[in-house]
């Protein structure tokens, strides 16, 4: 992954809050420089990730991390080829969410995923194909992405949205 510094500053640190050496794993703190009303100033995220050299085959020199573990069981989606993809990674930008009360990513089988869709007034079957589009072309050939409108996606008694549910049979379940 590469980090994008004109969202914020993304740090790999230590349990002192240093940041690690290049091909050392610490935990994801993030200060972000978009939001004014509510700032998150050095956020421990309790994720993990390994910090990368920035010097990428890409072209990009910015900082860059891989094998992100996220601190809750479900924060990651099975590819195709059995490969972890961390719900961060499909972190998405675009008018194509102007019409979306909620999403919520839904997989029970590896390397397929249905993002499901909460409509707000206004949305159209144009902007369920650009979010199918969209994903797709994030994933690539790890996931088969449909889009399904719902008419409801439930919140948690908490009031929180649980952004995947995995109903993958332990059978099928490559990491098991």
């Amino acid at each position: 992954y590469h980090h994008f510094p004109d969202y914020g500053v993304l740090e790999v640190v230590d349990d002192d809050g240093r940041e690690v050496p290049v091909g050392e794993s610490g935990e994801l703190v993030g200060t972000g420089l978009l939001n004014r009303s509510l700032p998150l100033i050095r956020y421990r995220t309790g994720d993990r990730a390994r910090r990368l050299d920035p010097i990428c085959p890409c072209g990009r020199s910015f900082d860059r991390f891989d094998a992100v573990e996220g601190r809750w069981s479900q924060e990651f989606l099975l590819g195709r080829n059995g490969s972890k993809i961390s719900l961060a990674a499909l972190n998405m930008h675009g008018d194509f969410f102007d019409h979306v009360v909620r999403y919520q990513y839904y997989q029970d089988t590896p390397g397929a995923m249905e993002v499901r869709v909460m409509p707000a007034p206004g949305f159209s079957p144009d902007e369920a194909g650009q979010i199918q589009r969209a994903y797709a072309n994030k994933t690539l050939d790890e996931l088969a992405v449909t889009v399904t409108v719902v008419d409801d996606i439930p919140l948690t008694a908490r009031g929180k949205l649980r952004r995947l549910i995995q109903a993958i049979p332990a059978s099928t379940d490559p990491v098991t």
